[in-house]
């Protein structure tokens, strides 16, 4: 009956509720009716305005204005006649293509009318023009009508007056009115309607909360929840039932409660699965942990001890049956195992498996215990013995020795290979200084890099001594070694000795032979240039830079190609550098122009490995300069001298061969006999001048007897050897008194002035002064002394003069003047070898000048 009165005082809140809906409905109803009028009356009176205009308009080009005329007074029309709304009267004016001729606002001008009016618009301008009538509609809030104007307008026909009026101020007040009206009518319906449901369900919620909220603090664990409903319907007596059973169950429910929390901390903090195995059925209880950590579900596994024995690993059965029996037997007070279990997918856990026997009169009449995965522990443990067995087989068996000391600097471990290198064994050599064994030499360097190591300066240090063997010998090592820290401080020293013997040994023997290699190429004559194996400069030997003026900074580092084209810019143009690409092995010749004049004969050759792999190739250059210009003189020499000889001999044969031929008068036979005579004459010199020049080039000057010498006396006699005809020629010797000495050799200087002197006397036939002097001058930091000798005689054209120290070259073509053509030649060579040179000033028709000048021998300074 309670339940029933409450649900009956909702009746009235029913009844006002649904008045409240009818009162909205009614209210929806009347706005309706009302917005329709408004549209209709709106849309009437807009046709009736747009109607106006247009006539008006029309009226106005009727009259006999202009059409632009009557346009322009579109807008006043549009103004007195429509409405102005918030913005003014909207209007266009369209030509036939519905493109704005006149407009309200000048930026529509010459756009499309679909712009401004959109889509639904174009619907209306047709029927306005098929009709021939105004037509209006409403879209949205706003009207548009189109009046079609009849006649040209402004050029166009089919003209169109479009007007465009928004007509939501003339809605928006009932509108307003019926929002107000339908708000206050749905906050009354929803404040019934809430009060309706809230009232017929809080107190059914309120009772139904107070049982839930007892049963949950039963559930979490509060014995003493009670629900305390009075009453007698459904809901009260399913709270009292709740209570009473409640009270019942207090007192067993703190037991268990009590269990369970020491149970589920005894088993969250060992992560274990619990077992327990009733020995008379064998019945084993195997908890959801003991599954999951084999990989079954709660559901899954037959609980019989069987599962679990069947499941230990074959190589563990035996010694955990052997445990299992013990402590059965009372031989053990825990069982206590490490085995391997079968997991469902085939695989093995590693688990620790503790029990204990619960025995009464009868003796073990069930076992509990608890499995513990230690599958991580053992991978570890695994992984250190493996780790243990590696390094032990690498410390053993690597040739390296791998050493370690305590902070006084004594051995505390050593590898075998010690044995091996050093012929002591590790026992014997243990608790004793590396250093000992460190050979007496090295020992002070050892000594700076293990204390620097020691004490801390360095915690990685490198370097390279000889150990002493056990024979006394000495040996190579390379140490790398670091400081052992503990607690900040230095407690030792770990470190690799290397034996690098071998490699010292072929190094020292390298650098030996890099060493004699590089004596060898930097006295060489002989130009060298090493190219490696990327095609660049990587030496070249004094030699070649002699030869070319280079700078070894200049080519060493650069590119092969670099080296070719500025080896191409010293040569001759008429002789360029061939390709080095094609260079044989035979070789090329290079012919220098700069810096000076020289003829090179060059080679290459690749360096290859062991394997045949090109690592670099070797250019060899050689100065053939004097070899090629000997060759050019032998040829030159083979060809003029035989002519030379042959021109006396034929005389000498042909006369000889007259006289014993045929009988002459004595004075025939006399005049043949002074030509055999004068032809042997120039035979003999000729042979002597030759001979001269053979030995002079043979020894190279080493038959020269050089000394510090007065040139005046070797002058005034070889001018006193020249036999002058009195009647034709003249000479005139001017010396200075303060000559200084100079070094020649008397008796080749002779000879060189004896040949100057015969040359004046035989190219002046005319007569003349042969005028002999002297002069000093300086010349590249030498002294020199000149002696002169000046005819006046027939003289040489620059084109001679080019060739006057060219063997057998003689300026006189007629052969008037007698003469072999040696004689300027041996002058060149003999005054080379004095360390002088020979100049030559001629004019043609007025004479010669050679000057031949020696090297002055400086006073030495006088004591102050």
């Amino acid at each position: 009956m309670p339940l029933f009165f409450r649900s009956f005082t909702q009746i009235p809140l029913i009844a006002v509720w649904l008045v409240a809906l009818a009162a909205g409905y009614a209210a929806e109803s009347a706005l309706r009716v009302q917005v329709e009028a408004l549209t209709h009356e709106a849309l009437g009176g807009f046709q009736r305005e747009l109607r106006q205009a247009g006539s008006a308009w029309e009226e106005g080009l009727a009259g006999g204005k202009p059409a632009a005329s009557a346009a322009s007074r579109l807008p006043a029309v549009a103004a007195r006649l429509f409405q102005p709304g918030d913005g003014g009267p909207e209007y266009v004016l369209l030509n036939s293509r519905d493109i704005v001729l006149r407009a309200s606002r000048q930026d529509w001008v010459g756009a499309p009318a679909e712009g401004y009016f959109g889509a639904q618009f174009l619907p209306l301008a047709a029927k306005a023009r098929q009709e021939q009538e105004v037509t209006a509609e409403l879209t949205g809030n706003e009207l548009i009508g189109a009046y079609p104007l009849r006649g040209n307008v402004l050029g166009e026909s089919h003209a169109l007056l479009v007007a465009r009026r928004d007509v939501a101020p003339q809605l928006s007040a009932p509108v307003r009115a019926h929002r107000k009206t339908m708000g206050y009518l749905l906050g009354v319906t929803l404040f019934l309607s809430a009060l309706l449901v809230a009232h017929a369900l809080v107190s059914v919620n309120r009772r139904l909360g107070r049982i839930g909220d007892a049963m949950a603090r039963f559930a979490e664990g509060d014995p003493d929840s009670r629900a305390g409903l009075a009453g007698g319907d459904a809901i009260a007596r399913l709270g009292s039932q709740f209570d009473a059973m409640t009270q019942r169950m207090a007192p067993e429910r703190r037991n268990l409660a009590e269990s369970e929390e020491r149970l589920k901390f005894a088993l969250h903090g060992s992560n274990a699965g619990i077992w327990d195995w009733r020995m008379d059925s064998g019945h084993t209880y195997y908890s959801p942990r003991w599954k999951s950590l084999l990989g079954f579900a709660e559901n899954e596994l037959l609980a019989h001890a069987e599962e679990w024995l069947k499941r230990v690993h074959p190589d563990d059965l035996s010694r955990v049956m052997e445990l299992l029996n013990a402590h059965l037997g009372g031989q053990s007070d825990f069982f206590e195992s490490e085995h391997r279990l079968r997991r469902k997918d085939g695989s093995y856990l590693w688990v620790l498996e503790r029990g204990t026997a619960i025995r009464d009169q009868g003796g073990v009449y069930r076992m509990v215990g608890a499995l513990t995965d230690i599958s991580r522990r053992k991978e570890v443990e695994s992984a250190l013995q493996r780790s243990e067995e590696e390094y032990r087989s690498v410390v053993e068996g690597v040739t390296q020795v791998i050493f370690r000391s305590d902070a006084q600097g004594r051995l505390t471990f050593l590898n075998p290979a010690w044995s091996e290198l050093t012929g002591y064994s590790v026992e014997s050599s243990l608790s004793r200084p590396i250093r000992d064994f460190v050979l007496a030499d090295d020992r002070r360097r050892a000594g700076k890099l293990f204390q620097a190591v020691g004490e801390g300066a360095s915690e990685i240090v490198q370097g390279e001594f000889r150990l002493a063997g056990r024979d006394g010998t000495g040996r190579w090592l390379s140490l790398h070694a670091r400081a052992l820290r503990d607690g900040g401080g230095v407690a030792g020293i770990a470190g690799v000795l290397t034996d690098i013997d071998a490699q010292k040994n072929a190094q020292n023997a390298l650098t030996r032979s890099n060493n004699e290699r590089k004596a060898i190429l930097d006295l060489s004559p002989d130009g060298y240039v090493f190219i490696d194996h990327e095609l660049n400069v990587a030496y070249v030997n004094p030699a070649f830079l002699a030869m070319t003026g280079f700078g070894a900074a200049d080519v060493q580092g650069q590119s092969l190609g670099a080296l070719e084209l500025r080896l191409g810019a010293l040569c001759d143009e008429q002789k360029p550098l061939p390709a080095f690409a094609a260079a044989a092995n035979d070789g090329e010749t290079l012919y220098l122009a700069r810096p000076e004049k020289a003829v090179l004969k060059w080679q290459a050759r690749t360096i290859r490995d062991e394997s045949g792999v090109a690592q670099g190739s070797v250019m060899y250059f050689r100065d053939v300069t004097r070899e090629t210009e000997i060759d050019r003189m032998k040829s030159e020499f083979l060809s003029t001298a035989a002519h030379e000889l042959r021109t006396p001999m034929a005389s000498i044969f042909g006369f000889s061969e007259l006289l014993l031929a045929r009988e002459f008068d004595p004075a025939t036979q006399r005049d043949l006999i002074q030509t055999i005579h004068r032809q042997t004459r120039n035979l003999i010199d000729l042979v002597n001048e030759l001979l001269d020049l053979a030995r002079i080039e043979a020894r190279g000057g080493k038959s020269f007897k050089i000394q510090e010498q007065d040139v005046t006396p070797l002058v005034l006699n070889a001018a006193a050897s020249l036999y002058l005809p009195a009647e034709t020629h003249r000479m005139e010797v001017d010396l200075p008194k303060d000559l200084p000495l100079v070094r020649v050799d008397a008796e080749k200087f002779r000879q060189c002035l004896a040949n100057v002197l015969s040359n004046a006397l035989k190219y002046s036939p005319g007569g003349g002064v042969i005028r002999v002097s002297a002069a000093r001058r300086s010349a590249k930091g030498r002294d020199l002394v000149g002696v002169a000798v000046q005819d006046q005689g027939i003289g040489m054209t620059p084109e001679q003069m080019a060739h006057i120290f060219d063997r057998f070259y003689r300026a006189d073509v007629s052969g008037a003047i007698p003469g072999t053509g040696l004689g300027m030649a041996l002058v060149k060579e003999t005054m080379e070898i004095l360390g002088g040179e020979v100049t030559v000033n001629s004019v043609p028709g007025q004479g010669t000048e050679v000057s031949l000048w020696l090297q002055a021998v400086r006073p030495a300074r006088k004591a102050a």
